[in-house]
């Protein structure tokens, strides 16, 4: 566990810290703090939570709108805009080209602390004077209609789409790829149409959960296969149509049979391979690379608990979507170490973060923070 490395006797906390369960106030449901919770609590210096996990991620994800856009002016050049906030909010909303200019100014919004009143109630004033970005973008070009996109070109109506894709349309979760059409949960792969949970793979339609697949339509759970059609739970083939092998020549003849241009003809097959799959055992989870490992869509992962599209972890609790996070728990989107309670945005290269909504790069030792990057010892 990470405690060992930070030089904390695990024996010894073991016995000061025993399980506990409490209910949940916002559910009312009893949940369970394990002892090595309570290790981690004590390392960050907070408290334990009154929240279950359930209800705390709850909490975490209504801060994100996604995929409800709507159009609006900018408060500064007065362009029509998308945006992720229609027009009633209270703070100014930029295009892309305002926020960043030197036209304004953050520290502009600051306001003094009065020790009289509750933290929150000045937290919020803050938070709804500030002025906003319409959409969360950072290095991306001809994306105008997409949020949650970075270093990454022409993307329509997706979502979350992250390091150097192009050409991504009605997607979501989409890391590293090309030519994506239709598609949930894809990393590092090209011309994927109706795929879910695909990774390394190339020219698939119709694929989910595949690795390392190459010219394959109409799989599931196949690993390092090329040239397959229907085919489930198959490791390392080529040239079979519903798990059956044929040779070279009598796959392209078979293949020929079927009319991929035609919509009545796909319809039907879903429904033909969907009653095929269920002959097949299903696996409880997939977690692949993974040492000590709980959740689903996990890869190359040690330690990491609870956790669901998480990649590249080590000593992780209660995570979605959060690559390369380390000794963290309660995170989504995240990509710092030692981070908790964080919503959005990435919070790469970061440390020591807690109570984030939106994170950004570079952050250090903060708490209850939004949308600010490269900075230290900030809080509120």
């Amino acid at each position: 566990m990470a405690y060992l490395r930070h030089g904390v006797d695990m024996q010894k906390k073991n016995m000061e810290y025993k399980e506990e369960t409490k209910n949940c106030q916002n559910c009312k449901k009893d949940f369970t703090i394990e002892s090595d919770d309570f290790l981690f609590y004590e390392k960050i210096k907070v408290p334990p939570p009154t929240f279950c996990s359930y209800c705390r991620f709850a909490r975490r994800m209504i801060w994100r709108n996604e995929r409800s856009l709507h159009k609006r002016k900018c408060s500064m050049c007065d362009k029509n805009i998308v945006s992720l906030y229609d027009d009633q909010p209270t703070f100014q909303v930029f295009c892309s080209n305002c926020y960043r200019s030197d036209k304004w100014e953050a520290g502009e919004f600051s306001q003094d602390y009065r020790f009289d009143e509750p933290f929150f109630k000045q937290f919020k004033e803050l938070f709804l004077k500030v002025s906003r970005e319409a959409l969360y973008q950072n290095n991306s070009i001809d994306s105008e209609y997409s949020n949650f996109v970075l270093n990454s070109k022409n993307v329509y109506l997706a979502f979350s789409v992250l390091n150097d894709c192009e050409n991504v349309y009605f997607a979501s979760n989409v890391d590293g790829s090309k030519q994506i059409v239709d598609s949930y949960n894809i990393a590092s792969s090209e011309l994927i149409y109706e795929g879910m949970g695909i990774n390394k793979s190339y020219n698939c339609q119709y694929s989910y959960w595949p690795s390392s697949c190459i010219d394959c339509n109409f799989i599931l759970d196949c690993n390092n296969c090329q040239d397959c059609f229907g085919c489930v739970n198959l490791q390392n083939k080529r040239y079979c149509i519903l798990n059956e092998q044929y040779t070279k020549e009598q796959y392209e003849e078979k293949l020929e049979e079927f009319n991929m241009g035609s919509y009545s003809f796909v319809e039907n097959f879903k429904k033909e391979f969907w009653e095929f799959s269920l002959k097949f055992p299903r696996k409880y989870a997939r977690i692949t690379n993974c040492i000590d490992s709980t959740g689903d869509e996990i890869r190359n992962s040690n330690n990491t608990r609870n956790s669901f599209t998480c990649y590249g972890n080590e000593n992780l609790k209660y995570g979605y979507r959060s690559p390369y996070s380390k000794d963290s728990m309660d995170v989504g989107h995240c990509w710092a170490e030692f981070a908790y309670e964080h919503a959005l945005s990435g919070s790469e290269n970061s440390q020591n973060v807690k109570f984030i909504i939106n994170g950004g790069i570079g952050l250090k030792d903060v708490e209850y923070l939004d949308y600010c990057k490269s900075s230290s010892n900030l809080f509120g």
